[in-house]
C-alpha cells in the first residue's frame, strides 16, 4: 500500500515518526530487524523526552522544576526529565505529598493560579497583579507570598515561625527570604532530602489556611 501511495498502518507509522518532535526516519521493510526495531524505539523515547523538556522549559506554571537537577541517593544530582522523584518515596504523608506536588505544578489553591481561569461567575481575564492576596494584602497571592511574606493571618504568621526555627540550622538564608532570593530559596529547600519533608508539610498547612477564606476577585474589591 505504501508503495502505491495508499493508506494504511504503515503509512500512519511513517506520518507519526515524521511528525515527532525530533522526526524519526522508519527504515524500510525488509531492513527491520529486531535490533534495528530496538533502536527504533530509542530514537522514539529520545524525542519524546525532548519534546517535553521543550514543553516544561516554556512553561511559567513549571518555573519550580526549570533547570532542577534530581538529588540521588548514591550520585550527584543531575538533569533528569522523567524519574521517581525524590519526594514521593521520602514523604509518607499522602496529604503532605499531594500539596507539595499541587505547588511544584501550580495546581494548588492560591489567586495567582486560581484567578488564571475564567469561570461561570468570572468571565473577565485578571492580570497577574491584580491576582491579591485575600487577606487584604496589596500583593499578588503567589506561593512566595503565602508562604514567606503574608502576615495579615495571625495562624499564618506562627505557623511559619515555627517553620523558619526548624529549618535555619539546615538552610540559614530561610532567616533573609526576601522577593528577589525567594524562589531561589523555595527551589532549594525542595531540592534537599533533609528539608523537603518540612516543605511539604508547610505547604499543606498553609494551602489550609488560604482554604478557609475565599479568594476576592477584582470585581468585589471594586464594589
Amino acid at each position: 500500500l505504501l508503495k502505491n501511495g495508499l493508506q494504511g498502518y504503515w503509512m500512519d507509522l511513517v506520518y507519526a515518526l515524521k511528525n515527532l518532535c525530533s522526526p524519526v526516519d522508519l527504515p524500510a521493510l525488509p531492513d527491520l530487524t529486531s535490533l534495528v526495531c530496538a533502536e527504533l524505539g530509542k530514537a522514539v523515547y529520545s524525542s519524546a523526552m525532548k519534546h517535553l523538556e521543550a514543553e516544561m522549559a516554556a512553561s511559567t506554571r513549571l518555573y519550580l522544576l526549570h533547570d532542577r537537577r534530581e538529588p540521588l541517593a548514591k550520585e550527584a544530582p543531575k538533569k533528569i526529565t522523567v524519574v521517581f522523584r525524590h519526594y514521593l518515596g521520602l514523604i509518607t504523608n499522602a496529604k503532605h505529598r499531594k500539596a507539595l506536588t499541587r505547588l511544584l505544578v501550580s495546581q494548588h489553591p492560591l489567586a495567582v493560579e486560581r484567578m488564571r481561569y475564567k469561570s461561570r461567575y468570572h468571565r473577565a481575564t485578571v492580570a497577574r497583579d491584580d491576582r491579591l492576596c485575600r487577606f487584604g494584602c496589596n500583593a499578588t497571592e503567589t506561593v512566595e507570598h503565602a508562604l514567606f511574606f503574608c502576615e495579615a493571618d495571625p495562624g499564618l504568621g506562627d505557623l511559619r515561625a515555627k517553620f523558619v526555627a526548624a529549618m535555619q540550622h539546615l538552610e540559614p538564608r530561610i532567616c533573609s527570604v526576601s522577593p528577589w532570593n525567594a524562589t531561589n530559596i523555595l527551589k532549594s529547600i525542595i531540592f534537599w532530602r533533609d528539608t523537603v519533608c518540612r516543605v511539604a508539610k508547610f505547604a499543606y498547612r498553609v494551602f489550609g489556611i488560604f482554604d478557609t477564606v475565599p479568594m476576592v476577585w477584582p470585581e468585589a474589591r471594586a464594589e
